[in-house]
């Protein structure tokens, strides 16, 4: 069979069916997600309230400790994360999978809203997405000899933040790399007022 005269004799059902191609080329094209990162919802929720140069143990009582008591009570809310800097204090939110995250992003603004928080306090609540999300997140432990030992909690999160953080950002396509959390090793000098009257 010679394929253009069985063409020609075909020729308007080719032409529809090449009309119908193109159509739905450009139909795809306009339906098509255009975005840099996929379409994941993370069920996670984050808050950071600031008060410029307050010390950590006023942030505490004035900021983190309200806030935990504000939304510990969230429906969903599978996990709390606090961590209290110098005029700052900033929460992570882990929700169940399958909750609907713009109710529980609204809930949270509201129970944040009446937490009683000073007036010159800045806050932003967003829900986290893959643009500011890490990809990938693992924990790093202790082993059990070690779990109750300070020190050695300390070691562990130097040698993440040293170690283990350079090799991360060495591999390929790695764009940021963080250690989140984890002991800092703290020196506590005791003095003896004593023989500090004595010298002056």
């Amino acid at each position: 069979m010679n394929l253009v005269p069985f063409a020609y004799r075909h020729r308007r059902a080719l032409f529809v069916l090449l009309a119908l191609l193109g159509f739905a080329g450009v139909h795809a094209a306009l339906v098509s997600s255009r975005s840099i990162y996929p379409r994941v919802a993370v069920p996670r929720i984050a808050v950071l309230a600031e008060r410029g140069e307050v010390p950590v143990r006023s942030m505490v009582l004035s900021a983190t400790q309200p806030v935990e008591q504000a939304v510990a009570a969230t429906p969903g809310l599978a996990r709390l994360r606090s961590k209290t800097l110098r005029g700052a204090s900033e929460f992570s939110l882990d929700f169940d999978a399958g909750t609907d995250m713009e109710a529980a992003l609204s809930l949270v603004r509201a129970r944040v809203a009446q937490a009683g928080l000073p007036q010159d306090t800045a806050l932003t609540i967003e829900q986290q997405t893959p643009a500011v999300f890490p990809v990938f997140s693992f924990n790093v432990l202790p082993g059990p000899a070690a779990e109750q030992d300070p020190v050695a909690r300390a070691r562990l999160a130097e040698w993440a933040e040293i170690d283990l953080k350079a090799r991360l950002a060495r591999l390929p396509d790695a764009f940021f790399v963080s250690v989140q959390s984890g002991d800092v090793r703290e020196y506590v000098f005791e003095a003896d007022p004593v023989r500090l009257a004595l010298r002056g």
